[in-house]
């Protein structure tokens, strides 16, 4: 049986030179009476991770900290590992780079107690940068889960049907739901240094379509710190073609949303669309201006990841077809 309360749920690889200041935002959390504790899963790290987070925490061990390990990685066995390690009914997902507000517990145990409809909720995030960004970072904050999910609180419309990973607050119960019933993600996310995507809106598509709601809270807060070695064109291009590989998959819940499951998400119109689209964004590239050119870049990477995916991996699409059309008929 689940307790009312909140479980920090931090998924690390290799994370000692950022879990410090995540650790300490968490001890001046003000929980309102509220109970939480904090869980930090080991996902295969080869660094003193574990050590450092537990020197940390006894300097000031303001509720219990529980350091589990998941020897298979990629972000999504991280999670599932955290969640059947938690305790409580609303787990919030938090990356070893995320610094969230002091009214983090309170906000998100209210927002979920007083809308039972909502399987979970996320809020906006501000970007602390080590280094001065580049010129082109406003233009993509969105996806460096930074700024606002979108204009206003309020439910996020089907269509799109997700909410950052970074923040994602989930109701227990629903997560539950989902896995028990024979759902399974076909997505990992990240894995080691592999910039690979989707896991987060997976898990948030997957809810939508079982009836769930998610909620977008703007004064929900946090604060995500990026790093030098992410301010740059190469980290950019490889998180778009990451994007792309895992829209291959995440697709197929989008056409069940539409309904159109049957026709317009079939391999051959994919292979199609895509290709038109690749083609379409190549001569955008090609004929960009110098202020244009990275975000034209960075959507022809996208669209030719996602077209190469496709294409040489039909037996996987498929196969995810089948497995995804089964799952959510038989419901």
């Amino acid at each position: 049986m689940n307790k009312k309360g909140v479980s920090i749920i931090i998924c690390c690889y290799n994370s000692s030179s950022r879990i410090t200041a995540t650790l300490n935002h968490l001890q001046k959390i003000n929980s309102h009476g509220i109970p939480w504790e904090v869980i930090l899963v080991d996902n295969a790290s080869n660094d003193e991770t574990a050590v450092i987070s537990n020197k940390v925490w006894q300097t000031n061990p303001v509720t219990a900290l529980l350091i589990v390990k998941e020897q298979k990685k990629g972000l999504m066995n991280a999670r599932i590992r955290g969640v059947a390690s938690s305790s409580y009914d609303f787990l919030s997902f938090i990356d070893d780079d995320n610094w969230i507000e002091e009214n983090w517990i309170y906000k998100v145990f209210t927002i979920l107690t007083e809308n039972p409809e909502l399987a979970a909720c996320g809020g906006s995030a501000d970007a602390v940068f080590e280094v001065t960004p580049p010129p082109w970072f406003s233009e993509f904050s969105i996806s460096y889960a930074t700024g606002m999910q979108q204009n206003k609180s309020g439910f996020v419309e089907p269509q799109k049907g997700y909410l950052w990973g970074a923040g994602l607050t989930v109701r227990k119960l629903a997560w539950e739901e989902l896995f028990s019933s024979g759902f399974s993600s076909l997505l990992s996310g990240r894995t080691g240094k592999a910039l690979t995507a989707g896991e987060d809106s997976e898990i948030c598509l997957a809810l939508v379509i079982r009836g769930w709601k998610l909620w977008y809270e703007e004064s929900l807060k946090l604060q995500h710190y990026i790093p030098a070695s992410r301010l740059n064109l190469d980290y950019l291009i490889k998180m778009y073609e990451g994007f792309g590989k895992a829209e291959v998959i995440l697709s197929l819940y989008r056409g069940l949303i539409r309904k159109n499951m049957s026709n317009k998400s079939s391999w051959l119109y994919q292979c199609l669309s895509s290709l038109k689209n690749l083609i379409e964004a190549g001569i955008k590239n090609v004929f960009s201006n110098a202020k244009e050119k990275v975000r034209f870049l960075a959507m022809w990477k996208l669209q030719k990841a996602y077209t190469v995916e496709l294409i040489t991996n039909r037996t996987k699409y498929l196969s995810a077809e089948k497995k995804i059309n089964k799952y959510f008929t038989s419901l």
